[in-house]
């Protein structure tokens, strides 16, 4: 009987949108990395990162040591969505800041570098 593969796009949408949870590991077979992935955040988000690299790669196996399924075939839109997504929150983390910094300048919330301190809201 043959085992069955585990798929590739599904795998990489788990460690995408859940891998800080290990929802990925779970995915894999790997039911004790995955409950330490799940209580560290994702190895505090570095694990899930490498995690994410070695599925975009084609370097992660199953718990068998089967390739995933479907690599070829799914690559270019993941590494494209991929690239979208960790840029996109790049852009909105840059502008959150931004607003932030303009919001409390506009409201006097912000004392200014002379004090000593980098912010001091009040």
């Amino acid at each position: 009987m043959a085992e069955n593969k585990r798929s590739y796009n599904a795998t990489w949408i788990l460690s995408l949108l859940l891998g800080h949870l290990g929802v990925d590991r779970f995915y894999l077979g790997y039911v004790g990395l995955g409950i330490l992935k799940l209580l560290t955040g994702g190895g505090f988000g570095i694990w899930y990162l490498v995690d994410l690299i070695l599925i975009l790669t084609n370097q992660l196996k199953d718990k068998n040591g089967q390739a995933l399924d479907g690599y070829d075939a799914g690559k270019k839109l993941s590494w494209i969505v991929t690239a979208v997504v960790v840029v996109g929150g790049i852009l909105v983390g840059v502008a959150s800041f931004f607003f932030m910094l303009l919001m409390s300048v506009m409201t006097g919330n912000w004392s200014g570098w002379e004090s000593g301190h980098m912010m001091q809201w009040t």
